[in-house]
């Protein structure tokens, strides 16, 4: 889990936003507790390229580099509109944890809820 975790701090440190800045969970939860819809869009669309893009950073790091062993995968196999709600219910029950950058606090999120599991097992 510590081999995750490294992987998972690395990830977030070069994921910045448009415009400059680094999306933030508070930003985020901002947003998806909007009301507005684009920017209730523009969170989710940020959620999914935050599991798509851990998931490419699995699967070429567990090959070349050996940061990942078999047991410490996390291949979320989950819908959006679940990994949506798991993200929102964690950054309700993580206020102090809003000041992180938002990919990082994502993953918490599927981690946490349990949606990681080995490669290539069934589920």
């Amino acid at each position: 889990m510590k081999k995750l975790i490294a992987v998972l701090a690395l990830y977030s440190l070069a994921t910045p936003v448009a415009g400059g800045g680094w999306e933030t969970g508070l930003s985020l939860h901002a947003d998806m507790e909007s009301g507005v819809v684009s920017k209730e869009m523009k969170a989710l669309g940020y959620i999914l390229g935050c599991v798509d893009g851990f998931n490419s950073a699995v699967e070429s790091l567990s090959v070349d580099v050996e940061l990942l062993d078999e047991s410490n995968q996390c291949v979320p196999k989950i819908k959006a509109g679940q990994v949506e709600l798991i993200v929102k219910k964690y950054l309700n029950d993580h206020p102090e944890d809003l000041h992180y950058v938002a990919c990082s606090l994502v993953m918490s999120a599927v981690i946490e809820a349990g949606h990681c599991w080995q490669k290539g097992a069934s589920r």
